[in-house]
């Protein structure tokens, strides 16, 4: 997901940014065209660095802009009036065939585990009873921000099960590869 700019924002025009950096669309690498007294650059240095979340940020004249969306402009000479979305959902993997356009709704769809999930699998916890860990394992699913119950289950692989076939009635199996279905995939063998 690219920082949503305002058009009136956005001041870099694409000669500007051709001027100075140079883009591998193969590797997702911006490269300095020019070099920078501040910041020590020069010319063949890549450009930019990763943030705390893991997005690739590049400064040009004094803003800052993430590295996924300048490649889009830079290879569709237009900036994206949508979001982009990294399909193997690696934040740093800026390769043009790597970026595609997606709303919000789906870039939310396409993420893979929070980093407090302790299951393994998003939509699929340990359930707790007053405060007591319970024998059961919970699936959800959250859709238009709305948390949805798939039930309880004694056996993980049902919990699993029941969060994949949610996502596969929604239609999500087509936007990317879950957890849960990667889960099911690689643990679940099917009896002929």
């Amino acid at each position: 997901m690219g920082i949503r700019k305002n058009p009136k924002e956005i001041t870099l025009s694409h000669k500007e940014l051709v001027r100075q950096l140079e883009y591998n669309h193969l590797t997702g690498i911006f490269y300095w065209k020019i070099s920078h007294v501040k910041s020590r650059t020069k010319i063949g240095d890549i450009a930019g660095y990763k943030n705390p979340i893991g997005y690739i940020t590049i400064g040009i004249n004094q803003k800052i802009y993430r590295a996924h969306a300048l490649a889009w402009f830079y290879i569709y000479k237009k900036w994206p009036n949508h979001d982009i979305d990294h399909k193997d959902q690696i934040k740093d993997h800026n390769w043009i065939k790597n970026l595609r356009k997606t709303n919000n709704k789906f870039n939310q769809i396409n993420r893979g585990n929070p980093k407090n999930n302790k299951s393994g699998i998003k939509g699929v916890y340990k359930s707790k009873r007053n405060g007591v860990w319970d024998y059961r394992w919970k699936s959800y699913i959250k859709v238009n921000g709305k948390s949805i119950g798939l039930g309880a289950y004694i056996d993980f692989d049902e919990a699993v099960c029941a969060r994949l076939s949610y996502e596969q009635c929604l239609g999500w199996d087509k936007l990317n590869k879950s957890p849960a279905y990667l889960y099911v995939k690689e643990n679940i063998q099917w009896n002929s």
